[in-house]
């Protein structure tokens, strides 16, 4: 054979073990089924290395789950985390305590048994919420959602399935009795148990103010709601127009939403604000004239129409924040006269002002200009928070009719290179890391001066590694690495969840879950949520408590997408069928795949109902540096120490995925 007739050729010795640690990590196993990725694995100790990487399983949530990011800090490198909660997701629990008026926590009460303690209109422990069972693909199988996210509103929560369904329990707006809504077009309607809003999409993201829902669809589509019962989607040429022109179309263009008491903001995959009232006369002017919205394409289980949903679109009521200026460097030299009584700020400046000129030293100039975008935003009354990939937490105060305020304010004491998650609600911001907590309440007239708000230590919380801090009206709620719960605040509505406290708290509690009494394994919590006086949670299910091993769906759900192109101006969004309709018309889209979904009847307790290349950061940890250097210096640690205890763990885990390949 000549020399050169072998050339092109595949290498017969090549093995997946001679690619690259960063091909395998980023290329090749994000695209792997969940049970492959388990089965890699067990192959030798590099490949379990890689298998096992905290980011990939990570990225598997966000992919198979649709878990938004923006959600929660990233965990740690080898915590475990990401693997132990997609194995935990396939049997998601729902727990919540607090106020009981409004139907917020979605329960009888009449009904509650067990170790549950509850007074007058309040429960102060955790109190597991039930949901109506779907069916499957051939309408036989019933099973309970899977739910995924959690937000709560002043008045209610809403929460969303791992198959894009939105389900809602309490008041969107509870600031009139409910008996006055005859309808969900009226906005002090009532569900008194979970149900799910007939939308004509799959929903990939929710958000939640004090009395309105954000939901971003599977075709990057913001859809809004004042009232349960009338869903409009967002029609703005800045919030519909695609990423990158010419792309393949796996960059998100939207990447986030924000809700306050009477603003709603969104987030750019480029770093762009933009926000809107929706509480307007120009709002409400721009909305589908109501005699040509959509209906839904079924009545409510009574024939009263209750529950029915029409839809609509909202027209051009968007407007744009101001650029983000660049971070105000100081001379140290202005810190060291202070005015009297400024003392203690002033060395706190001084001391953050050091640490940012350090990290400048050791970030070159075009990686200092790449962590200038946006990557994170929240929402408080009447203003926007962002968060730069660098650390910075900047503020900007919204006027009351809807228009946007000077500039923006540089948030000192909230800022650090170490900082990567915010969030913000009523009075309240949070900025964190899974080192650092800084949290402050502020004065509502607050826009000038931000230098005087000064997080007040929160001892607590120090060295508990915390991934999510959410906040009530008057309470705020921690969520650690490890799956706890901790509160401190308000109390007297019951929102600490331990069971006792019912007075406000400076020192966080930890809340204490039915069984975590005893011996053995605690409850997980992986996501949690708070508004008003109530808070929910979101725990692994019994499966992954016990000694058995967890079932787990490892393939995606059933994609249910509708097209972008159905909500055209020629063609009105699908409408969505009922599966317990003969018609030939259904038995149609059923052999094509779709599902349908019904409505709970209010004030009953039954009813029936019906995923783009993530996107995700990593946190500064990881900010520069390749996501495979990280995997291959792991790699080499533990071929050094390989301790017997991670082995184990390993290996139970794995049998619990080998489950979830088997189910």
């Amino acid at each position: 054979m000549n020399s050169g007739e072998g050339k092109g050729r595949l290498d017969s010795t090549a093995s997946l073990q001679s690619l690259p640690n960063e091909v395998i990590l980023q290329q090749l196993l994000p695209y792997l089924p969940a049970k492959d990725v388990v089965a890699l694995s067990r192959v030798n100790k590099q490949l379990n290395t890689l298998a096992t990487d905290e980011t990939l399983w990570y990225r598997l949530i966000i992919r198979d789950y649709t878990f938004p990011p923006s959600l929660l800090a990233s965990p740690a490198e080898n915590s475990g985390w990401s693997k132990r909660v997609y194995a935990g997701l396939s049997s998601p629990e729902v727990n919540v305590w607090g106020s009981t008026d409004n139907g917020r926590l979605g329960v009888d009460l009449a009904a509650i048994e067990g170790n549950v303690r509850r007074n007058l209109r309040h429960v102060n422990s955790p109190l597991k919420v039930t949901f109506p069972s779907l069916p499957a693909d051939d309408l036989t199988d019933l099973k309970p959602p899977r739910i995924v996210n959690i937000e709560a509103g002043g008045y209610s929560f809403t929460a969303r399935d791992a198959d894009g369904g939105v389900w809602v329990w309490g008041q969107l707006d509870g600031s009139s009795p409910a008996f006055y809504a005859r309808t969900w077009e009226n906005r002090h309607a009532q569900a008194t148990r979970p149900t799910r809003l007939p939308l004509p999409c799959k929903v990939e993201s929710i958000c939640t103010s004090r009395t309105h829902l954000l939901c971003l669809d599977s075709d990057n589509l913001i859809w809004e709601m004042r009232a349960w019962g009338l869903a409009y989607h967002h029609t703005a040429s800045v919030l519909t127009a695609p990423a990158n022109s010419g792309s393949s179309g796996t960059i998100k263009h939207i990447i986030q939403l924000a809700a306050s008491w009477n603003h709603s903001a969104c987030l750019t995959s480029k770093g762009d604000i933009f926000f809107w009232s929706p509480f307007t006369a120009a709002y409400s002017q721009s909305l589908t004239p109501e005699d040509q919205l959509t209906p839904s394409a079924f009545s409510s289980l009574d024939g009263s129409g209750r529950q029915d949903q029409r839809w609509g679109k909202v027209g051009e009521v968007v407007s744009d924040l101001p650029p983000i200026p660049l971070r105000p460097r100081r001379d140290l030299t202005e810190f060291d006269d202070p005015p009297k009584g400024s003392e203690e700020p002033y060395a706190k400046l001084k001391a953050l002002e050091i640490e940012w000129q350090q990290w400048e030293k050791m970030t070159d100039l075009k990686r200092r200009e790449e962590l200038e975008i946006v990557t994170k935003i929240a929402s408080a009354i009447d203003s926007i928070v962002a968060l730069k990939a660098n650390g910075e937490v900047w503020y900007h105060k919204l006027k009351s009719d809807g228009r946007h305020g000077r500039t923006w304010l540089f948030m000192p004491h909230l800022s650090g290179p170490t900082i990567i998650h915010i969030s913000a609600q009523y009075l309240s911001i949070t900025s964190y890391c899974r080192t650092t907590i800084n949290h402050i309440r502020f004065d509502p007239a607050f826009e000038h001066e931000p230098q005087l708000l000064i997080p007040k230590e929160i001892r607590g919380l120090v060295g508990k590694r915390i991934i999510q801090v959410v906040s009530g009206d008057h309470h705020e709620v921690a969520l650690t690495e490890g799956g706890e719960v901790w509160s401190w605040g308000g109390a007297d509505h019951g929102q600490m969840g331990n069971g006792t406290t019912l007075r406000s708290i400076q020192e966080p509690q930890r809340a204490i879950f039915p069984g975590d009494e005893k011996d053995g394994p605690k409850t997980f919590a992986f996501c949690v949520a708070a508004g008003g006086y109530h808070t929910g949670v979101l725990v692994l299910g019994d499966a992954s408590r016990s000694d058995e091993p967890a079932s787990v769906a490892t393939d995606p759900p059933a994609d249910t997408t509708t097209s972008q192109s159905e909500f055209s101006q020629e063609r009105p969004p699908r409408p969505v069928p009922n599966p317990w309709d003969d018609s030939p018309s259904f038995a149609s889209h059923r052999s094509a795949g779709g599902s349908g979904i019904r409505p709970t009847v209010m004030g009953s307790g039954s009813g029936l109902g019906q995923t783009g290349r993530p996107i995700f950061r990593v946190g500064f940890a990881g900010r520069g540096s390749a996501i495979g250097e990280v995997a291959s210096r792991n790699w080499q640690t533990r071929q050094q120490a390989d301790q017997a205890e991670e082995t184990a763990e390993d290996e139970a885990r794995n049998h619990d995925m080998d489950e979830a390949a088997d189910h």
